[in-house]
C-alpha cells in the first residue's frame, strides 16, 4: 500500500508543471516530490468522522448551506417547496454567518413546519453541512447549494427508484446555467441503470444517499474537493447504486461561487492533499483497495 501512494504522490507532483522553478525529474524520489509539495501547500490531516444521529422521521432530508446567497437563496427554497411528490422531506438550512440579507431572506420560511434554520458563525461550508449532519431527520439525504435549484420532478424520481431498488445511492443529471440562461446539460443517458458507484461523479448534489452511510461521516474542514471525500469514503459502502436519465439540478455558474476559487494554485495542489488523506483512511477503514480503485485514486 505505502508502494502505491509512493507512485501516486510521485505522478502527481509530475502534473505541477506551473511550478517551473522546480526541476522536472522522472526518478525523483517520493520523499523529495512530497517535500517540495509540502513548500508549496501543506495541509494537516483533517478529521472525516463525527457522530450523527440517525432519526428517520421523513423520507428525505434536504441540507443546505447558505453563506451570503440572499439574492438567489429565495429561488433555492421555493425550488424544493414547490416539488409535486407523494414522499415526505425535511430541509435543514445553516446560515453560515452570513453578512448579506441571506438572514432576512430565511426569516419567511422560519415557520414553516419541515424546514429547519440554524444560524452559526461562519465554519465554511464544510462546517455548516457538518452541523445539519449531526441531527439526520430523513431515510436518505440530498445535499442542495443556496444558489443553486431543484429540478420540478427532482424529488419523485430520485425516491421511487431509492423505494423500489433498495438502493444506496441514486444519482441524475444536471442543468447549468446563469443569468443568460441554459449553458449546458449533464446527463446519464435515456435508461435508468443499476451502475458501480464509481460510474458516479462525486458531487455531493444531484443525487440522494441512504443516511445510514453518513452515520459517521463528516466533510473535512478546510478543504476544498468535498466530492473526494464522498466517492473516496463513502461509496466504497454501497451494495447497490442507480443513475436516472432525468435532469434533478440546476446548478447556477456565477462569479463568487466557492467552484470559482479551484483554479487558484493552491486549490490545485489541495486535491493532492485530500486525495493523500482519503486513501490513507481507506486503508484505516479496512475498504478493498484492489486494482480498479487504485487506478480510481491515481487518476484522482
Amino acid at each position: 500500500m505505502f508502494c502505491s501512494l509512493n507512485k501516486i504522490i510521485k505522478s502527481i507532483y509530475r502534473k505541477f508543471k506551473f511550478y517551473k522553478e522546480l526541476s522536472f525529474q522522472l526518478n525523483l524520489k517520493s520523499e523529495v516530490a512530497r517535500t517540495r509539495i509540502c513548500d508549496v501547500w501543506n495541509k494537516e490531516c483533517p478529521i472525516f468522522i463525527q457522530d450523527n444521529l440517525i432519526n428517520p422521521k421523513y423520507d428525505l432530508m434536504i441540507i443546505i448551506a447558505a453563506y451570503n446567497t440572499g439574492d438567489y437563496l429565495e429561488e433555492c427554497i421555493q425550488s424544493f417547496l414547490l416539488q409535486k411528490t407523494k414522499y415526505t422531506f425535511y430541509t435543514v438550512i445553516v446560515d453560515d454567518g452570513s453578512t448579506d440579507n441571506s438572514s432576512e431572506v430565511l426569516k419567511k420560511y422560519s415557520k414553516i413546519e419541515n424546514i429547519k434554520i440554524i444560524h452559526q458563525d461562519n465554519r465554511g461550508f464544510s462546517g455548516a453541512r457538518n452541523r445539519a449532519l449531526e441531527e439526520i431527520y430523513g431515510k436518505y439525504v440530498m445535499f442542495l447549494d443556496s444558489d443553486d435549484i431543484l429540478m420540478p420532478n427532482a424529488i419523485e424520481c430520485l425516491m421511487d427508484i431509492a423505494v423500489k431498488e433498495n438502493a444506496d445511492i441514486v444519482a441524475g443529471g444536471y442543468n447549468t446555467f446563469s443569468e443568460k440562461g441554459l449553458l449546458e446539460t449533464y446527463g446519464f443517458g435515456n435508461l435508468i441503470r443499476r451502475v458501480r458507484p464509481g460510474e458516479v461523479p462525486g458531487f455531493t448534489c444531484m443525487k440522494i444517499i441512504r443516511s445510514e452511510l453518513l452515520a459517521d461521516f463528516c466533510f473535512p474542514k478546510g478543504f476544498l474537493f468535498e466530492d473526494t471525500v464522498l466517492s473516496k469514503l463513502v461509496y466504497p459502502k454501497c451494495n447497490c447504486v442507480y443513475t436516472v436519465p432525468d435532469i434533478v439540478y440546476g446548478y447556477r455558474v456565477r462569479k463568487g461561487s466557492i467552484s470559482h476559487s479551484y483554479t487558484k494554485k493552491s486549490a490545485c495542489i489541495d486535491t493532492f492533499w485530500i486525495t493523500k488523506f482519503c486513501l490513507e483512511e481507506s486503508v484505516k477503514r479496512g475498504y478493498s483497495l484492489d486494482m480498479y480503485m487504485y487506478k480510481e485514486y491515481l487518476k484522482q
